[in-house]
C-alpha cells in the first residue's frame, strides 16, 4: 500500500511540474498584458518550489516541511497582489503592509520545541482563510454587479475558493487525521493535490485568456 501511495505522489507531483511548465512556456510566448509580469514570476516561482520539493521528498528522502510553508507564502504574496492591486485597487502601502503579515506564520520555527510541535500543523491556515476571505469578497462584488463577469476571473477565483478552503479544513483537521487510517489520509491528500492542480490550470487559463484579449 504504501508503495502504491508513494507512486501516486510521484506521478502528482511530475503532473505538477508540467503543469506549471507549460504555464511558464505560454506566458514567455504570450502577448504582454496587465498583469503578464505579476503572474510570469508566479508561475516561475512555483514550478521551482515544485520542483525542488519534488527533488528532496522523493530523491534525498528528507523533509520537505519548510518548502511546504514556503509555497503558501508564494501564494499569499502573490494572490495578496492579484486581490489587491488588480482587483481590488488597494493603495500600495496597505498592499505592503499585507504581505509582511505573511511573514508572520515563519515564527513558528523560532518558537521553543513544545509550542513548535502544538503549531506547525496549523503553519498555513492563516494563508489559506486570508486568501478564501479575498476570493469571497470578489464573489460578493461580482454577485452585487460591482465587478464584471468574465468567465477566466470566476473559474480562477472559484478555483482559489475550492483549494483553499479545502485546505483550511485540512490545516485544521491535520492533527486528527494522524491517528486515522493510511488510506483515508492519503486520500483527503489526493483530493487536495487535484484541486491544487486544478487551480494551476485556472491560473494558466487565465493567463492564455489576457494574453488574448486587446
Amino acid at each position: 500500500m504504501m508503495e502504491f501511495i508513494q507512486l501516486v505522489g510521484r506521478l502528482i507531483a511530475i503532473s505538477a511540474i508540467l503543469i506549471l511548465s507549460i504555464g511558464c512556456l505560454v506566458q514567455l510566448f504570450g502577448k504582454r498584458y496587465n498583469e503578464k509580469t505579476w503572474l510570469s514570476i508566479y508561475l516561475l516561482a512555483l514550478l521551482s518550489t515544485e520542483g525542488l520539493a519534488s527533488y528532496i521528498g522523493f530523491y534525498r528522502q528528507e523533509s520537505v516541511f519548510f518548502m511546504f510553508i514556503l509555497s503558501f507564502f508564494i501564494h499569499f504574496s502573490f494572490l495578496n497582489i492579484y486581490y489587491n492591486h488588480y482587483l481590488f485597487k488597494r493603495p500600495p502601502i496597505q498592499i505592503l503592509l499585507t504581505a509582511s503579515l505573511g511573514l508572520l506564520p515563519f515564527l513558528i520555527f523560532s518558537l521553543p520545541a513544545p509550542y513548535y510541535q502544538q503549531l506547525r500543523y496549523y503553519d498555513r491556515l492563516p494563508y489559506s482563510i486570508a486568501i478564501m476571505l479575498a476570493s469571497l469578497f470578489y464573489f460578493y462584488l461580482l454577485v452585487s454587479g460591482l465587478k464584471p463577469s468574465k468567465k477566466s476571473s470566476i473559474l480562477l477565483n472559484a478555483s482559489i475558493l475550492l483549494f483553499f478552503s479545502l485546505d483550511a479544513f485540512l490545516a485544521l483537521a491535520t492533527k486528527y487525521l494522524i491517528s486515522e487510517s493510511l488510506t483515508l489520509v492519503s486520500g483527503f491528500w489526493t483530493i487536495r493535490a487535484i484541486c491544487l492542480q486544478l487551480f494551476y490550470i485556472a491560473l494558466i487559463y487565465y493567463g492564455w485568456v489576457r494574453s488574448k484579449t486587446p
